[in-house]
């Protein structure tokens, strides 16, 4: 659309010109100059006299758009001269350009010294010519490596003593400030418009001028510039508005920045966000008109958008082509209705494609190899003794889908997507012929397509496929109901209005009502639940937050414990699940399972510690007998490692089925005195010292105190186990992240690198195991998993052990 932007903004550019210049003149060096004073360049002295001339004449300031870049080998005092008389004028600008070089580099090129430190400003001549030759824009800011040279027009402004304030124009963020050696960089891009075509700005011929043909009064307060008008000299632009010299388009810039007419092009990314959403909202409201009222609103759309841009254009200086929005509505008309058309079929294919693959899983494919499958299943479960498929029939052969007996053979003729194909079902004998088992494995009226004949309508076809997908839907709908009827555990299915849509035998059986009816918490009215949890309170939660339940309650009418689960599904249209299972079984094995535990703990437990304190009166009364001293350290130290084993094993067992334990904040390091002072009677006996290092900051824990205690108790039990007389076991406690780290370091053989995998398996010793069963650091590992943590252990070989023991930490 580049080339239609660029003939909207000429047409816009000819509606909207800038208002007269009345108050800027051009010197031009015409042909009339050319022909009077000889051919140029001229004589130096020619430009002094008329930068006095029109010094004499009072002009405002004067734009001398002549490169003085080289001096004058033959005459130097008239540089001199000229450079006095630009600084006698005062208010003279003169213009720098960048040049090509012949080795590919670039060049600023500029006035000769004395002329530049005269001038009042220098500026850039440069304008941008498009693709097509035309020059519509210009840059108020360029220069190699960095954009640092004003326009001329912005040089001669500022010697007037205009107020420009920020230049405007479009720039790149990523080119200020920077320098790029080698390369022309622009800012402040702007489109030029114009007061008129060439000569729409008052000139004077530079011969006139000179010699005085001029009156004073022409010239008198004038901004004048200075420039080639010649139509055989090279400085010649094309616009728009036709062929103009470089000096009445630097004057027509001029014009323009003066009076805040330049116009800024808008950027491409707000140009087609712009475009974007005055075509979509166009759009959006073309879909809601009837055919006619749509004609008129293209037409006035297309006319509308044209203008806006010109308005924009007049009144905010900025530029945005109405010719993408234009061409956008005139394609949108004639696609809009197929695409409404193809919308609507896309639609209807995608839902039809979208049902058969739900469907798959329940759809008897209609083809050679599924009915060979099911023959083949028949072979394999003994009830028939052979069968046959034949090859593709003629069409004629196709007839009613119903099964032909004899004594020993059943036969069919299958519509199938291979062709017509006929199978033959061989039968071990008379007595063992099953028709209905034929019917059931290939039904008489199987869900498949409609077959159309060749060429049918598109429409037709998808018609057929429709009503296909209408009834797998019925079929997978039966099936799923079906299903849940033969469920083991009651499951209810509700509306989220509460109104029970599906609620099968099991749960009718469970919670001893007939057919349903009411809501579904009527329906749960016989399920007594614990603690003060109501069956209202369970389902408002699951209904407004989606939370979900587990929870164990007791059937009143049936006399059954049962678990029930609750869960929403969020569909279309949101849907309430309840689950129910029996599990007055599991409930009555629970039991048992925890009068054992009792039983260890107590009945087991009891005689033991009686036996140990028989222990303690027997070295009371016999203090003296060394024999008898030794018989009962032996039998304490077996009776304590029972207890010892018994309780391991009570903890362990809790905590693999999940019994839920009252977790508490306790401070880390009085949980780990309490474990070493626990043990220090054992540690003194061993001659095996305990050092504790600390953290320097409060740990805490959010944790079974006891369960942790025991842990650590384990964790240093079995590194005394393992510690010669005369060394030490490090207890350390530390922060490491969110977790809390114990450590425990013995200084024993260590750990074989081979047993270091099974360390914490149950019923697992090394082969350096000093007595027990294998569950002390089993129980560590259970331990660790219930709180979320983990224990690791490291044992470099011959250098100890170190368990590290980590659980997360309340901040």
């Amino acid at each position: 659309m580049q080339q239609l932007d660029r003939v909207a903004y000429d047409l816009a550019n000819e509606a909207n010109p800038l208002p007269p210049a009345e108050d800027l003149l051009i010197v031009g060096i015409d042909e009339r100059s050319l022909q009077e004073i000889g051919r140029w360049p001229w004589p130096r002295e020619r430009h002094v006299q008329l930068l006095y001339a029109l010094r004499d004449a009072g002009v405002r300031a004067v734009g001398l758009d002549v490169v003085f870049d080289l001096p004058d080998n033959e005459y130097p005092e008239v540089d001199q001269l000229l450079a006095e008389a630009i600084r006698e004028q005062g208010k003279v600008v003169l213009p720098v350009f960048v040049a090509q070089l012949a080795g590919g580099g670039l060049l600023d090129v500029q006035p000769l010294g004395p002329l530049r430190e005269a001038a009042a400003g220098l500026g850039h001549v440069h304008v941008e010519v498009d693709s097509d030759g035309i020059v519509r824009t210009v840059y108020l800011k360029e220069g190699q490596g960095k954009a640092r040279w004003p326009h001329f027009a912005v040089a001669l402004a500022r010697a007037v003593g205009i107020p420009l304030g920020e230049l405007p124009g479009v720039s790149d963020p990523a080119l200020q400030g920077r320098e790029f050696p080698g390369e022309i960089i622009r800012s402040h891009q702007n489109l030029i418009p114009f007061t008129g075509p060439r000569g729409s700005i008052d000139s004077v011929s530079f011969v006139d001028v000179v010699e005085g043909r001029v009156a004073p009064e022409r010239l008198r307060d004038k901004i004048v510039l200075v420039g080639e008008t010649a139509a055989g000299q090279l400085d010649n632009i094309s616009t728009s508005l036709g062929q103009t010299s470089g000096v009445e388009l630097n004057a027509q810039i001029f014009h323009a920045l003066r009076t805040g007419k330049l116009a800024q092009p808008v950027s491409a990314w707000v140009a087609a966000l712009a475009t974007a959403g005055f075509v979509f909202l166009t759009v959006a409201l073309f879909t809601q008109l009837s055919p006619g009222l749509l004609v008129l609103a293209l037409l006035a759309s297309a006319v509308l958008m044209p203008v806006l841009s010109w308005l924009l254009l007049r009144m905010g200086g900025l530029w945005l082509s109405p010719v993408p929005v234009v061409a956008a509505l005139f394609i949108a008309y004639p696609v809009w209705n197929w695409l409404r058309l193809d919308a609507a079929m896309g639609f209807v294919r995608r839902q039809l494609r979208t049902l058969r693959e739900d469907n798959s899983a329940f759809h008897i494919e209609d083809s050679a190899q599924s009915v060979a499958s099911g023959a083949d299943w028949l072979l394999r479960l003994g009830l028939i003794r052979d069968w046959e498929l034949s090859e593709p029939l003629p069409a004629a052969a196709d007839g009613p889908a119903i099964w032909r007996h004899t004594k020993y053979e059943s036969q069919r003729i299958f519509n199938l997507k291979e062709g017509v194909r006929e199978l033959r079902v061989h039968w071990p004998g008379p007595e063992s012929r099953d028709f209905d088992l034929l019917n059931r494995v290939f039904p008489e009226t199987p869900v498949r397509a409609e077959r159309l004949p060749l060429g049918a309508d598109l429409v037709d076809i998808d018609l057929a496929q429709l009503d296909t997908a209408y009834r797998e839907a019925r079929h997978s709908r039966g099936l799923v109901s079906g299903a849940l009827e033969h469920l083991t555990s009651g499951v209810i299915v509700a509306e989220a209005r509460g109104q029970p849509r599906i609620v099968n035998e099991k749960a009718r059986q469970l919670l001893q009502v007939d057919a349903p009816k009411g809501n579904v918490a009527e329906i749960l009215e016989g399920v007594r639940l614990p603690d003060e949890l109501t069956v209202e309170k369970l389902l408002r939660k699951l209904l407004q937050r989606g939370r979900p339940f587990d929870v164990e309650a007791h059937s009143s009418r049936g006399s059954r414990d049962l678990l029930l689960r609750g869960r929403r599904i969020d569909l279309d249209y949101p849907m309430l699940l309840i689950a129910i299972t029996d599990v007055t079984e599991l409930k009555a094995s629970e039991k048992a399972r925890t009068e054992a535990l009792n039983f260890l703990s107590h009945d087991l437990r009891a005689p033991l510690t009686s036996v140990l304190a028989l222990t303690e009166s027997a070295r009371g009364e016999n203090p003296d007998d060394p024999k008898l001293g030794k018989l009962l350290d032996q039998i304490e130290r077996y009776i304590n490692n029972n207890l010892w084993y018994a309780e391991n094993y009570i903890h362990m067992a809790r905590l693999q089925h999940g019994e839920s334990m009252a977790k508490d904040e306790c401070e880390a390091q009085s949980l780990l005195d309490n474990a070493v002072s626990q043990l220090y009677h054992s540690a003194s006996k061993r001659d095996v010292a305990i050092e504790m290092k600390s953290c320097e900051e409060e740990v805490w824990l959010l944790c079974a105190r006891s369960m942790v205690e025991r842990a650590v108790m384990n964790l240093l039990d079995n590194a005394l186990k393992h510690s010669p007389p005369g060394s030490t076991v490090t207890l350390s406690l530390e922060c490491e992240g969110k977790a809390a780290l114990i450590e425990v370091e013995d200084q024993g053989a260590g750990i074989p690198k081979n047993e270091l995998e099974q360390v914490f398996a149950a019923f697992s010793q090394g082969s350096t195991a000093q007595g027990g069963v294998g569950l002390g650091l089993r129980f560590v590992a259970e331990v660790a998993r219930n709180h979320g943590g983990l224990v690791e252990v490291v044992s470099p070989p011959g250098k100890g052990a170190r368990f590290s023991l980590k659980i997360p930490r309340v901040r």
